[in-house]
């Protein structure tokens, strides 16, 4: 058996996409396949004695506690989407998964459409028939999700992306990390998510379930309809 698999030996990385917390999204193309793709590396922090100067000792710890749950928890994720819920037209689909001393990557379908919050800004306000389309699309996804009990917990316009261009792209839910799966979540994963979708449940570290992601759906057609936050 060998080691685990570089990503640079089989991908070429290009120019980044988005950033998050703990990962950073790049475009890439496969050596063999030359299929274009969207490529996320999950960071994880590292304990450097050289750069802990006048950081606690408790601070890196709690880092470090963080950036692993979080790593863990969206590689969980994506393998029972892969196992149990693709290919969805409305979920985002994971190609392959490499590992090396920069962290886990995480090989995915390249959305080039943009994020529905850009259309949003775009638009300003959406049609009831637009709206009702867009909540369709992510309906579904989350139908898909929730059948084998996977919770996205935050559901928001930056957290789906477009297809294409096109004005009937299809729409894709990504981003996992904060997603919960039966009882193997981290509790830590439950302290983060957007403050403007969350569920009242969510907000009171309550029990949080597949309404939680309704709620939030709620919040995503209000404002496709009023063209903002209330």
């Amino acid at each position: 058996m060998g080691g685990p698999r570089k990503l640079t030996d089989e991908y070429q990385v290009s120019e980044i996409l988005g950033r998050g917390g703990f990962s950073i999204v790049k475009k890439g193309i496969n050596n063999k396949k030359k299929k274009v793709v969207a490529i996320k590396t999950l960071r994880r922090v590292q304990v450097n004695p050289s750069s802990t100067k006048g950081i606690s000792l408790q601070t890196w710890t709690n880092q470090v506690s963080i950036s692993e749950a979080l790593v863990t928890n969206e590689m969980l994720v994506m393998r029972k989407i892969v196992e149990e819920v693709s290919p969805h037209p409305n979920v985002i689909e994971l190609y392959d998964v490499c590992q090396d001393e920069h962290g886990v990557h995480l090989v995915m379908e390249l959305c080039t459409g943009g994020e529905l919050f850009d259309r949003i800004v775009k638009e300003k306000r959406y049609s009831e028939a637009g709206a009702a389309a867009v909540v369709r699309q992510i309906a579904a996804g989350l139908e898909a999700l929730h059948r084998v009990n996977i919770v996205h917990r935050d559901l928001k316009p930056e957290n789906c992306l477009f297809l294409n261009e096109e004005e009937e792209s299809p729409l894709k839910i990504m981003d996992f990390g904060l997603s919960s799966v039966e009882e193997f979540t981290d509790p830590v994963v439950g302290l983060f998510g957007s403050i403007d979708y969350v569920s009242p449940e969510a907000l009171s570290r309550g029990r949080i379930t597949v309404k939680s992601d309704m709620w939030s759906l709620g919040v995503i057609l209000y404002i496709l309809l009023s063209g903002y936050v209330s």
